[in-house]
């Protein structure tokens, strides 16, 4: 008896799967909503979309199902190459069918009821309730009106009219300081000014400040005679020249230039006015130049008395009368030309001469462009002092 009649018929179905396909990306987990408010969904329908999905499952790749059985165990049956994609958001399954034993054995693979049997099957080992998974999700920050939205004109104007307000504010705090260091450098400075000059006052006591004035004085004094003792040498030097060279000067022997002799002597003769000599100085004005001619005035007569008069003539430079002359000159303009008159020797004269001279006995001052009534005016005092009877006449 073989072993079929034995134990029957015994079938043996092997289901192999060779898949080949790329590494199978994890299992995207979808949100679920909470639970709802409705009835669930009874165990038979999940039971069936259950089914469904495993019968719906696409392999992804070449799979090959070979079926053998005991009774014909060199036929290999070759089940068809399903090709086909899966859903990307589902996860590919493969699906091996269990094997069922019959009497012991296995038996063939199952169809129908026993297929959804093996459903059930399945169910049981699932959960029976959903896994909800909730993601974090984002929060809605609340709009807090429209922040990109243009501003307005008027606030524009209104913070460039505060930004403006506020830089003319702080110009005006920091002219203010300003004026206020220069008022204390100022004041600074005219306390220092006190100071100073309570100082000096304090230096200087009133016997000093007396002393000073009498050194100042003394000073003045020694300069004016040394001004007077250099006058009289200039006389002096004068005189004697003009003792030594009258009489040659009249006879044509001052010079050894014949036509300047005579130019000489024409002129004495037209004018009976001789310069002895001329000297110059430097002014204390400026750049000028100060010039002081000593002469001699003779008048002639017929009778034979031929009286003379010698002088100085000092060309200056000094103040205009309407001018305080102890003030600096501080401009040409100030000045004026003017001949100084100085007679000489007239302590040697009668006192009838000197009478006769009348204010041409003391020095005085006139302007230079009166030197031709000075000469004229001379000539009428010798004359009057020469023939004084006439003088009465007339």
């Amino acid at each position: 008896m073989s072993s079929d009649d034995e134990f029957g018929v015994q079938t043996c179905v092997r289901l192999m799967i060779f898949s080949k396909s790329a590494p199978k990306p994890r299992p995207a987990v979808r949100a679920v909503a909470g639970p709802s408010s409705k009835p669930g969904a009874t165990a038979a329908k999940r039971n069936q979309r259950k089914a469904q999905e495993v019968a719906e499952t696409e392999v992804e790749g070449h799979s090959e199902v070979l079926v053998v059985s005991s009774g014909d165990e060199d036929k290999t049956d070759k089940a068809p190459v399903v090709k086909g994609k899966r859903k990307a958001t589902e996860p590919s399954a493969k699906v091996v069918q269990p094997t069922t034993h019959l009497n012991g054995g296995p038996t063939a693979k199952a169809k129908g009821k026993a297929k959804a049997d093996l459903a059930d099957i399945a169910d049981e080992m699932d959960v029976d309730e959903e896994q909800v998974v909730v993601d974090d999700i984002p929060k809605v920050r609340p709009s807090k009106g429209r922040t990109n939205a243009k501003t307005s004109p008027s606030s524009h104007e209104d913070a460039s009219t505060r930004r403006a307000q506020a830089e003319a504010d702080a110009l005006r705090r920091e002219i203010a300081r300003l004026q206020k260091r220069i008022e204390d450098a100022d004041s600074l400075n005219e306390n220092l000014g006190k100071q100073l000059q309570e100082i000096h006052q304090t230096r200087f006591t009133d016997a000093e400040q007396s002393a000073n004035e009498r050194v100042e004085q003394q000073q003045a004094l020694v300069q004016e005679k040394e001004l007077q003792s250099q006058l009289d040498n200039e006389i002096q030097m004068a005189m004697a020249q003009a003792k030594s060279t009258s009489g040659s000067t009249r006879n044509g022997t001052r010079t050894d230039d014949p036509k300047f002799t005579k130019a000489i002597k024409l002129y004495e003769d037209l004018t009976n006015f001789l310069i002895l000599s001329v000297t110059t100085n430097k002014s204390p004005h400026y750049d000028y130049q100060e010039t002081c001619y000593t002469c001699v005035y003779t008048l002639t007569d017929e009778n034979g008395a031929n009286p003379s008069l010698n002088f100085t003539l000092r060309h200056m430079w000094i103040k205009g009368d309407t001018l305080d002359p102890t003030e600096p000159v501080i401009s040409r303009d100030e000045l004026e030309s003017k001949m100084q008159y100085s007679p000489l020797h007239l302590d040697k004269e009668s006192e009838d001469f000197k009478r006769g001279l009348d204010f041409f006995r003391d020095p005085f001052l006139f302007s230079t462009d009166q030197v031709h009534i000075f000469l004229k005016t001379l000539q009428e005092r010798l004359s009057a002092i020469q023939n004084p009877e006439g003088q009465a006449e007339g």
